[in-house]
């Protein structure tokens, strides 16, 4: 069983063993956040339009396109699934220094020199005041 919850522009639900069956050629670059990963942002490109199959929670096998934002948020869910995170997109020289920035945010966090990020739905990251 494989589930991810999604709310991105409007677009709300549960989505359970769900499988892209159709992806365009075409790609949407955007700057991803991550709430594994809070304070790292990476640029991705992913499929501009995918068509996913999944089951509903009433066990309702459905078809739905995806569009721009929701496609890429929910390609971003299928990858958790698929046990990869946005940092996974990256040569391994910029992965390393995403997850050292990321570590050292951390830190300051645990030692109360930093406050916590938070991404808008934009996948921006806002500063906490």
């Amino acid at each position: 069983l494989s589930l991810f919850v999604i709310d991105c522009q409007g677009r709300r639900g549960h989505f359970i063993n769900p499988r892209i069956v159709e992806a365009s050629s075409d790609t949407c670059p955007y700057t991803e956040g991550c709430l594994s990963l809070p304070g790292v942002s990476v640029k991705t490109n992913r499929s501009n339009r995918i068509v996913v199959e999944y089951q509903t929670l009433d066990n309702e096998t459905k078809t739905e396109e995806f569009h721009g934002l929701p496609s890429i948020c929910v390609q971003h869910e299928i990858s958790h699934l698929k046990g990869r995170l946005i940092v996974d997109h990256l040569s391994s020289l910029k992965r390393k220094l995403a997850l050292e920035k990321y570590m050292k945010q951390q830190k300051q966090i645990r030692r109360g020199h930093a406050k916590p990020q938070r991404s808008d739905q934009k996948g921006q990251f806002i500063k906490s005041s």
